[in-house]
């Protein structure tokens, strides 16, 4: 078939073969440009070019909170960030595996942080670390966002974490702090862990969960059981002050989160 294809060519169909053969390297061009934007491309936010580079190698770390899949409890992590000189690029270490939407998290983070900071980052190379229970091989998840903007902000700017904070949330392009699950689950394991302060999406603070209730009813002198789930609300503010002597305070922003993460 591709044999015939190639006489009519030769035979008149030049034209023909010359626009396919255009549309094959345009289609070529444009799957290249698309590889290179997704792999090789790093979000920098605004490069500062007449702002002084950032000198040096720059280190920080600060907590995390994550949903363990095998029991489906809160874990406590950390992230490591370390600013080095290279390539203007983002790399993660990738023991554990994270999955896609966590790798648009770091990018995200480190987006932001550079646009926050207005460093020049051009010849500077952004790497995350993440320190999680020996048996998790995969983490996922856009909620540790926020955590990692804060340690890339303070590698940066060399500055210190509080050690007894911790934050979960999805931050946006714009700065704001989008809603996650599991926020009671999260909070339980920052009390246990003897953090003192929890921040948590804006509207997060009350919890919306299911208890089993059974009713009955006589059918015919026969008594009938069954089992409903009756929505309950929970205030998580007051709750996990009374459990574990936690302060959770909602944030809607990147500005709050850093204003109470960030010291100095």
């Amino acid at each position: 078939m591709g044999h015939m294809v190639l006489k009519r060519a030769k035979k008149g169909g030049t034209i023909t073969y010359l626009l396919v053969f255009a549309l094959g390297f345009l289609l070529a061009v444009g799957l290249f440009l698309e590889y290179h934007s997704i792999f090789e491309s790093t979000p920098t936010g605004h490069v500062i070019k007449n702002t002084p580079a950032l000198a040096g190698t720059t280190r920080a770390e600060t907590s995390m909170v994550a949903i363990s899949e095998r029991t489906e409890k809160g874990v406590i992590g950390k992230v490591i960030v370390e600013i080095a000189d290279g390539k203007d690029s983002v790399l993660v270490d990738i023991h554990p595996f994270i999955e896609p939407e966590m790798q648009n998290a770091v990018r995200m983070a480190a987006q932001y942080a550079k646009t926050y900071t207005n460093r020049n980052m051009e010849n500077k190379t952004v790497i995350y670390r993440f320190v999680v229970d020996k048996n998790t091989i995969l983490i996922g998840g856009p909620s540790a966002g926020p955590a990692m903007a804060v340690a890339t902000i303070a590698a940066i700017e060399g500055k210190e974490i509080k050690a007894d904070a911790i934050v979960t949330g999805e931050l946006r392009a714009d700065g704001t702090i989008g809603s996650v699950g599991s926020v009671l689950e999260k909070a339980e394991a920052a009390g246990l862990n003897n953090f003192s302060l929890f921040l948590i999406p804006k509207g997060q603070g009350e919890i919306i969960y299911y208890e089993k209730e059974e009713i009955s009813k006589i059918f015919f002198g026969i008594g009938i059981w069954r089992t409903i789930l009756v929505p309950k609300k929970l205030n998580l503010e007051s709750y996990a002050l009374e459990q574990w002597n936690l302060q959770v305070k909602e944030a809607e922003t990147m500005d709050d989160v850093l204003d109470e993460l960030l010291l100095g």
